[in-house]
């Protein structure tokens, strides 16, 4: 008969690693401060733009798509809409039956009525189960309707709002991706396997490990290497990356890809942006190759997953939609709208709708964070000024706002934006400069605390660790004019990750070394399911546990965290 390593129970005290393991070594940790004791006063709740809002009389033609207009039904009208058939006719626009509606359907020759889930049903067999919850929401009523490309389309706005039928009439408002200020390749260099992560530009990974180089501050970084110490990624953690389609087959983003990919699959174009922001997020670390990704992993493919969601291609409600149906924890995007102080309304319901229906198994809710956007200006640029989006401004290597970014009162954090290099189109690698590359920081930052605190935490929880542990070191280095205009501080992803308590994982092996994958551990009088051997928020204090599994010898033991 087997039987479990005599040196089960062996300690060894450890003051900076937070993850506590315990097998043939044990490690007891210093406990840091609990989540559960962080308070959730400052979770985005009245402190900006709430309400959406399309002023007609301002909205510039420049800033909508022509030829097309988002219409959203009422739910009085909901049964007479299910049983209508859009229907072409000899003319060329669509006849309803509904004589209120042909009537604009003829004056602005209206040829196509899409139905915004349509898209999300195609290629979503999760969502499907979610109909019912899809309905609750009213987004079975909305609805692109396709014009005549020369019809006025305010005037078309106007006349559809007017029918008692319909509840909000908006335009196709442009996205305007926050495009690099800068961008240029970088020349391929030899490994450097001297130090991990091994990936062969680490050292000029300002952002990740600041040591000064390039006439940069030391420390003026995201902290991360004493937060990989804790965390490194988790592959059930699912981010969206809301961008430009990612190059998914890229060398140094294929292993940490999602199974599927995304809504467009393996038919999803690679564009530059996307791939640049989702390395960042968790290009695969400690691979030997090209860049680190701040949730990349531990170098087994073992980051967090990236789901890529095309927005030029694939709506973006229907893309908030998809995500979470699909278990997004993260909501990933660098982008804004082109028309200053306009909010529609199709826009903050799939905000919403993440937020409440996002997360998976990881997080209590979706977590969505946009950049602020480069126009070195404080305004209110939507979707970030929204209350339900975390807004990340940029700085440099110097701890200085970069010279573009945006600022206010209204934004919740600061992270590296300047000279960030990352993965790129084709198959290649760029350092860029922007918003768009400080908010997939924070985005990876906060998949990290996820990762750390799995199926642990709300996403207001997850908001106040991330802006309450940020250093506001960085307003002594900046122009008193800003102060109080770049968030609560400097994304600092140690301290959020030592905020959580630590955790306790158990690794079981026989007496030959070989793991055991079904054990039952029974840990301060709590068992867990066979084969799951971790235990989190654990408080100071020394515990029992008992290891069994049928054929093999019991073992019993103590652990001391400290």
């Amino acid at each position: 008969m087997k039987k479990f390593t005599k040196l089960i129970s062996a300690l060894i005290i450890c003051t900076v690693v937070l993850s506590l393991t315990t097998g043939i070594y044990g490690q007891s940790v210093e406990v840091q401060e609990s989540y559960n004791n962080v308070s959730s006063s400052d979770n985005g709740e009245d402190r900006r733009g709430a309400s959406p809002t399309v002023d007609l009389k301002t909205v510039h033609e420049d800033s909508y798509h022509p030829g097309e207009i988002r219409v959203r039904f009422n739910r009085d009208f909901e049964e007479t809409l299910e049983n209508i058939i859009f229907e072409v006719i000899d003319n060329g626009y669509i006849s309803t039956g509904i004589s209120k509606l042909d009537n604009l359907n003829e004056a602005y020759k209206v040829h196509e009525y899409i139905p915004m889930l349509a898209s999300v049903y195609e290629v979503s067999e999760a969502s499907l189960q979610y109909k019912e919850r899809h309905r609750e929401w009213g987004f079975h009523l909305w609805y692109k309707v396709k014009l005549d490309n020369n019809a006025d389309i305010i005037e078309a706005i106007l006349d559809f709002e007017k029918l008692e039928e319909v509840k909000f009439a908006e335009p196709a408002l442009i996205k305007e991706t926050c495009k690099p200020v800068e961008s240029h390749p970088v020349e391929k260099r030899g490994d450097n396997s001297g130090w991990t992560p091994n990936d062969p530009w680490y050292d000029q990974h300002w952002h990740f490990n600041n040591t000064g180089q390039q006439g940069g501050m030391e420390g003026m970084d995201c902290n991360a290497e004493l937060g990989w110490a804790i965390e490194t990624g988790n592959e059930d953690v699912i981010v969206a990356i809301m961008d430009s389609g990612m190059e998914f087959t890229h060398e140094d983003l294929e292993g940490n890809m999602w199974e599927d990919i995304g809504p467009q699959g393996t038919g999803t174009s690679p564009g530059s942006h996307g791939t640049h922001v989702g390395g960042t997020v968790a290009a695969v670390s400690n691979n030997d190759i090209g860049v680190t990704g701040l949730a990349g992993g531990s170098g087994d493919n073992d980051g967090v997953r990236l789901m890529t969601i095309d927005r030029n291609s694939y709506g973006f409600q229907e893309g908030c939609i998809y995500a979470a149906d699909n278990g997004a924890a993260i909501n990933q995007n660098s982008w804004g709208f082109t028309s200053p102080g306009n909010f529609p309304q199709w826009a903050k319901d799939g905000i919403d709708y993440f937020n409440e229906h996002g997360g998976g198994t990881a997080l209590d809710g979706g977590f969505t964070v946009f950049s602020t956007g480069n126009s070195n200006a404080n305004f209110e640029r939507y979707p970030a000024y929204y209350e339900g989006t975390f807004a990340v401004n940029a700085h440099d290597r110097h701890g200085q706002k970069s010279s573009f970014s945006n600022y206010g009162e209204w934004t919740d954090i600061i992270a590296p934006g300047t000279d960030v290099i990352s993965t790129e189109v084709p198959n290649t690698y760029s350092s860029k400069s922007g918003t768009s590359m400080s908010a997939p920081h924070a985005s990876g930052g906060a998949a990290l605390v996820v990762s750390h605190a799995y199926g642990e935490l709300t996403r207001e929880e997850l908001w106040d660790i991330l802006k309450e542990s940020a250093n506001d070191d960085i307003y002594e280095y900046n122009d008193p004019y800003y102060e109080g205009k770049l968030g609560s501080g400097r994304l600092d992803v140690y301290a959020a990750l030592s905020m959580l308590g630590p955790k306790v994982t158990f690794e079981i092996e026989d007496e030959e070394g070989t793991p055991i994958d079904s054990a039952t551990v029974t840990f301060d009088g709590e068992t867990n399911e066979p084969g799951d051997y971790v235990f989190t928020n654990v408080e100071e204090g020394t515990y029992d546990y008992i290891v069994e599994k049928e054929g093999y010898f019991t073992v019993e033991g103590e652990v001391t965290v400290e």
